[in-house]
């Protein structure tokens, strides 16, 4: 199933999927852990969000509309809460090897040429690794970042601010 679609030719359904999945799930998360954090004084959400929640590529609708959304329930929630010792932040991560993005490589006639062209926009020349994600999030719910709030951390390498034609 295509998750992605032209936005006036979208059926209702797959939009209100995507914002199910990539929006609302992390509300029912966040709603469910809420209590027992308040009730401890205190505790962390990371939400994971993406490089998409802050540029739109051309033929990713809607995903990009439901991570602009979670950066907006990230902050929200995060200075709600903040008064009572909960942390609401998020990451962003760019491209990163998992399964998914692998797979997405094998839709291309020549797989290794396409992945070619992606490691070359990112500066380390390389897509990010899952254990760099995971260890970014442990970071943000540890005691060494009392003070990080409502924000989101990028994790693309740097492909997010660097120019490219």
């Amino acid at each position: 199933m295509n998750v992605f679609h032209e936005p006036l030719a979208m059926p209702d359904d797959a939009w209100q999927r995507c914002l199910a999945v990539d929006l609302e799930g992390a509300w029912h998360c966040s709603r469910a852990v809420l209590p027992d954090m308040l009730e401890q004084g205190g505790g962390a959400i990371i939400n994971i969000a993406s490089t998409h929640s802050f540029s739109i590529i051309p033929g990713c609708f809607p995903y990009p509309v439901a991570k602009h959304g979670l950066i907006g329930l990230t902050r929200a929630l995060g200075i709600e809460y903040a008064p009572r010792g909960v942390r609401v932040n998020a990451i962003a991560p760019g491209y990163i090897a998992t399964p998914a993005v692998e797979a997405h490589w094998q839709t291309f006639d020549d797989p290794a040429a396409a992945k070619a062209r992606i490691e070359a926009l990112l500066p380390p020349g390389r897509l990010g690794q899952p254990e760099e994600v995971a260890m970014t999030v442990v970071f943000l719910a540890s005691d060494e970042a009392p003070f990080i709030n409502a924000s989101c951390l990028t994790i693309d390498g740097g492909r997010s601010v660097v120019y490219h034609d």
